[in-house]
C-alpha cells in the first residue's frame, strides 16, 4: 500500500511489484538490458489495469525506463520515456502522485544538458 497525502491509495499488483524489484536487482548488477525487459513487462501490466494503481505503474515504469536508458547513454530513448511519463502524469485521474515528478524532470533536464 502506498500513501498519497497521508492516505492509503495505491495497491501494487503483485506481478508488477515483482517485475519492478527484478528490474532493480538487474540495475544493481549493471545488467541494464535485462532491467529494461522487466520495466517493459511492468509497463504492460500497468496498461492493463484501469485504475490509479495502473496509472502509477505506467508512470513509474516509464520513468524507470527513462533513467535506465540515460544510464546506458541512449539519450533519445531516455527523453522519449520521460516525456511519455510526464504526459501520462499530466492526464492521470484522481489524486496526482507528485513524488514521481522529480525523477521525470531530472532525466529531461539531464538529457537536455548533455
Amino acid at each position: 500500500m502506498f500513501y498519497v497525502n497521508g492516505s492509503p491509495s495505491i495497491t501494487l499488483n503483485p506481478f508488477n511489484a515483482m517485475k519492478l524489484l527484478s528490474a532493480l536487482r538487474h540495475i544493481f548488477q549493471g545488467k541494464y538490458v535485462e532491467a529494461l525487459k522487466h520495466y517493459l513487462e511492468a509497463l504492460h501490466i500497468g496498461e492493463k489495469t484501469d485504475d490509479i494503481s495502473g496509472q502509477y505503474n505506467v508512470i513509474r515504469s516509464m520513468a524507470n525506463m527513462s533513467e535506465t536508458y540515460y544510464l546506458i547513454g541512449n539519450h533519445s530513448q531516455a527523453l522519449h520515456y520521460a516525456e511519455q511519463a510526464l504526459e501520462v502524469y499530466e492526464n492521470q485521474k484522481g489524486e496526482p502522485i507528485k513524488y514521481i515528478l522529480p525523477q521525470i524532470y531530472y532525466i529531461i533536464g539531464a538529457v537536455r544538458l548533455d
